[in-house]
């Protein structure tokens, strides 16, 4: 379908409004489980970019209801009109036109609409966009942030509301003209490594020695299927910084062993949350001692998921039966059941009052056996085994069988996959997992599995407290324990599937002793840009993602500048770029060995002036003036320069990271120019030249020294 950007019609915003609503209404089909326009709960998965998750078939979705002035929680009463359907017009056109790949700012609109509405009720107007005053808005934004929101959550809706009134008066749907903008406090961020503010975010954030004790605990006594399950998650997280989602998104077949360099690595395949691309986590042999443990959980997540699995693949290949163990194959013959073999297949209890038989969000029908002169029919009352069939099958997750979209994984081939009611004992009359149905837990039913196996084993916390142990403080841990021990930073991101180097900043916990360690034993000045404080172990950086991440990084803390060509020195508070980004004629830019984009774009570069340098050649034979001086001054220089840094990027000799200065060669920049002319005329006067000499010296050693050196 495509997308036309709606133009407001009018001067008038009421019939913008209308025109508005029109516009954007019949995209609603662009959301394949919105059922239509009207409905004010809009179920958002499968929807274009939406990437999140959704388990089973609980809704992943939009609900445009009123504000709840006594709690933080939306009411069931909805919006009023027109604004209802101005904020499903919004939503789409957002949906539509910005292609989000998730519901947060979606939902953050909703609730700006939410207090608009309440702000627009309380002051006797009609709830639409065409009331909209600075007064009024004044309002709405003081509401949000006395509302007792966090920091964060009320500094973003701040300025989502912001955003929201510079859209709608571009689109004319306000009745006046002006100009607004809401106070939004950014949340306040704690820079300092001290004191007790700090120390208490720190032991919210990383999971302690005393939890992690814990953790090895349950998992080296877990015997039972409850205590292993959410203890072979743990050492998964424990031993790598991963993320929950992206645990329950592993694939059965995501480890194996491998060899690099001669010697013997485990790889884990990965896919991460964060940004980041598809990976293989690698771990040595010799170095990890998490290898074993990492296996032991594997085959434990492996064994417990065999049975759901096999549900799975049940559907997959019969989509229109349902799955029956052994014991109660029989049942398939039948048309008719009781309502006790209805009940052992849904594994629920007969209903007092067989007027409809309840399961999940349906009520099967149920037919009264007619008793006919002598005839005593086995059972009073009945229901079609076909109905029951079809209640379950209603239960498959949406999209099935295709578990996350983005891989292509299947439910069949999810590692973390369980029966429904698995580990679920209490009030029920049937104990035993679901012989029909399979799901993939939410994070809070892992969380409650990791309490019950703590409590369970009566692992307390040093103060005698439950042990509590949020998921997520394993990657925090992980994270600042690696660079506590000298990990730098772009490995540290690798390794956690960030996209951006800023994202690293939220799992910093490093204390001022730590950082002070660290600097005093790691930082040495031996004037090369990638020296003991970018290296690794070895000391040269060990793949091309790291060179690259190191750059970045220093490009973040404002050292240099990253260009297409590599990377640029110039101390840009003492001088300007006196080359306007001729960064391939300029001595303050240094080639990176191992960059390939950064290759490509030279030897793209040098492929131009090769061109260029023919065509100016054939333009000499035909007489044409000033090329002479052209190829002379210009293109061969630059042809011989460029060959030269390409000569040694394909020389073995040099290592990844190998910084390329350019050569001193014949410069035709505009001011080594003048003082070249500036130097002839001052001769021809025979006047001194010593300081014009001065300035043409080279302040960088040339690529021709490096190849000498080298040699």
């Amino acid at each position: 379908m495509e997308i036309v950007p709606f133009v407001p019609p009018s001067s008038k915003s009421t019939e913008n409004i209308a025109a508005f609503i029109e516009h954007w209404r019949p995209l609603v089909a662009l959301l394949p489980n919105v059922k239509s326009f009207d409905s004010n709960r809009w179920d958002m998965r499968e929807a274009g970019s939406i990437q999140s998750i959704s388990n089973g078939n609980a809704h992943l979705g939009l609900v445009f209801t009123k504000l709840n002035r006594q709690s933080q929680r939306g009411e069931l009463r909805p919006l009023e009109q027109p604004l209802l359907d101005i904020a499903k017009a919004y939503a789409i056109q957002h949906f539509a036109e910005q292609r989000p790949t998730t519901l947060t700012r979606s939902r953050f609109q909703i609730k700006a609409w939410r207090y608009i509405e309440a702000e627009l009720l309380q002051r006797g107007l009609t709830p639409s966009t065409e009331f909209l005053s600075p007064d009024l808005l004044n309002k709405v934004n003081l509401d949000m942030r006395m509302k007792g929101h966090a920091e964060s959550t009320t500094f973003s809706l701040c300025m989502v509301l912001n955003s929201m009134v510079k859209d709608l008066q571009k689109i004319g749907l306000i009745g006046t003209r002006f100009t607004w903008k809401g106070v939004a406090i950014p949340p306040r961020m704690n820079f300092s490594r001290v004191g007790n503010e700090f120390e208490k975010a720190r032991k919210e954030k990383l999971a302690t020695d005393h939890e992690m004790q814990a953790v090895g605990y349950v998992f080296h006594n877990a015997n039972m299927l409850r205590h292993r399950y959410p203890s072979a998650i743990s050492a998964i997280l424990s031993a790598q910084p991963g993320r929950i989602g992206e645990v329950l998104t592993m694939p059965v077949e995501c480890a194996f062993d491998d060899e690099r360099n001669g010697k013997k690595i485990f790889r884990l395949r990965w896919r991460p949350e964060k940004g980041g691309k598809p990976m293989t986590k690698d771990f040595s042999y010799a170095t990890n001692p998490w290898i074993p443990h990492i296996k032991t959980a594997l085959a434990w997540l492996t064994k417990i998921s065999e049975p759901a699995r096999r549900i799975a693949k049940w559907y997959e290949d019969n989509p229109t039966k349902v799955h029956l163990p052994v014991r109660l194959e029989h049942l398939r013959s039948k048309e008719w059941l009781s309502l006790e073999e209805a009940a052992t297949i849904l594994q629920v209890m007969v209903p007092e009052k067989p007027k409809k038989f309840p399961f999940g969000n349906r009520k099967i029908p149920v037919y009264r056996n007619i008793v006919q002169g002598d005839y005593r029919p086995p059972h009073l009352y009945s229901v079609r085994f076909e109905d029951v069939e079809r209640a379950v099958l209603s239960e498959l997750p949406k999209g099935f069988p295709i578990y996350q979209r983005s891989s292509g994984l299947k439910y069949s081939e999810a590692l973390c996959l369980i029966r429904e009611w698995e580990f679920i004992t209490k009030n029920r009359m049937d104990t035993n997992s679901s012989h029909t149905m399979f799901k993939v837990p939410t994070l809070n039913q892992v969380q409650n599995l990791m309490d019950s196996a703590f409590d369970d084993f009566g692992c307390t916390n040093e103060d005698g407290g439950s042990v509590r142990l949020n998921t997520h403080k394993f990657r925090h841990r992980w994270c600042t324990r690696a660079e506590e021990a000298g990990i730098w930073r772009a490995f540290n991101n690798a390794m956690s599937g960030r996209l951006r180097i800023c994202q690293a900043n939220a799992y910093d916990h490093m204390t001022a002793d730590h950082i002070l360690k660290i600097v005093s034993e790691d930082v040495k000045d031996d004037g090369r840009l990638f020296g003991e404080i970018l290296a690794f172990t070895p000391k040269e950086p060990l793949y091309l993602h790291e060179i690259e991440r190191q750059i970045q990084e220093l490009a973040m803390l404002k050292a240099i500048v990253v260009t297409p060509f590599g990377i640029c020195v110039n101390d840009f508070v003492q001088s300007p770029c006196e080359y306007h980004l001729d960064c391939l004629n300029c001595r303050n830019h240094a080639c990176i060995k191992g960059l390939p984009a950064r290759t490509e774009n030279i030897r793209e570069r040098l492929a131009l002036q090769e061109r260029a340098l023919v065509g100016a050649r054939v333009a000499l034979q035909n007489g044409d003036y000033g090329v002479e001086d052209h190829i002379k001054n210009t293109l061969e220089p630059n042809v011989q320069r460029l060959r030269a840094i390409i000569a040694i990027l394909d020389d073995p000799r040099f290592k990844l990271g190998t910084e390329i200065l350019l050569a001193d060669g014949p410069s035709n920049h505009p001011i080594t120019t003048a003082l070249q002319i500036r130097i002839k005329t001052l001769k021809t006067k025979d006047l001194n030249t010593s300081a014009e000499d001065s300035a043409l010296l080279p302040s960088w050693k040339s690529i021709d020294l490096a190849l000498a050196e080298n040699e």
